[in-house]
């Protein structure tokens, strides 16, 4: 489109109308700058309705008001009636499921990553979860405990991705890891050659993290732990004794071997 097209398609709206969008109307009353190209962004997704003649468009209730500037171009453009189908949001609290967010389940990680990744999920979250995610009823779950729905949430995600053996091994992995304390299968190993270390030096050298800056963040945010104890102090030493579990976060972990 040229500019004089965009200013032509501009015409059809006053600026009182565009700035009753919900997300603008919380931006004024939180006294928060509304720029120019999020106004002018409805208009250009409503003319793709235009473009392609559409007699439906589905998006999430997130894109309404997009759409419906879409269907109000269609009558205006082809005098034509569009209907707008919008469907619910995936989203923990304010914050939508998506990569560009802190909350983001790719689909290609391993089925054991996908199933705790979900049993973190907000107990809040779960009934949403269960309405969008998987064919039961609120009947069938409203009962289970927290810790119980959220396996059963995993399970029935899972088996739409992955073969019941693999999801079975996911839920039976976590339980043993997270539940009872035990090592994850898959643990690395490594192998000290001195009798202590820096805890700093043990981090770094046993690929567990990176750089120094970033374990010295983990420890002051407490996500480091050896044999089950949080380390509070990035200048601690550790003993490199045979069978000392280090632990970051939560999915990732080192087995101290001294021999073989």
């Amino acid at each position: 489109m040229t500019f004089e097209q965009i200013l032509k398609l501009a015409s059809n709206f006053t600026t009182s109308q565009l700035l009753e969008r919900d997300m603008f109307q919380k931006r004024i009353k939180a006294d928060k700058p509304i720029f120019l190209p999020e106004l002018i962004y409805p208009l250009l997704q409503g003319y793709d309705s235009v473009a392609i003649k559409t007699d439906v468009e589905i998006g999430g209730s997130d894109q309404i008001f997009n759409m419906l500037v879409g269907r109000e171009l269609s009558k205006i453009y082809l005098k034509k009636e569009k209907f707008v189908l919008a469907t619910k949001l995936l989203a923990v609290g304010e914050i939508k499921m998506g990569k560009t967010e802190t909350v983001f389940i790719p689909l290609n990680l391993p089925a054991g990553e996908i199933f705790g990744k979900i049993m973190a999920i907000p107990d809040a979250a779960m009934p949403s979860f269960f309405e969008l995610l998987t064919d039961l009823g609120s009947n069938q779950v409203e009962k289970l405990k927290p810790l119980e729905a959220k396996k059963r949430l995993a399970g029935e995600i899972l088996k739409q991705l992955f073969p019941q053996n693999q999801v079975l091994a996911a839920q039976k992995e976590f339980e043993r890891v997270f539940q009872k304390g035990k090592l994850p299968k898959d643990a690395q190993i490594f192998n000290p050659k001195e009798k202590t270390y820096g805890i700093l030096d043990l981090l770094t050298e046993s690929k567990l993290i990176s750089s120094r800056s970033e374990a010295k963040r983990l420890i002051q945010q407490g996500a480091i732990e050896v044999n089950q104890v949080k380390v509070k102090d990035s200048e601690a030493e550790i003993e490199a004794k045979d069978g000392t579990i280090i632990r970051v976060g939560k999915h990732r972990f080192v087995k101290l071997a001294t021999s073989g």
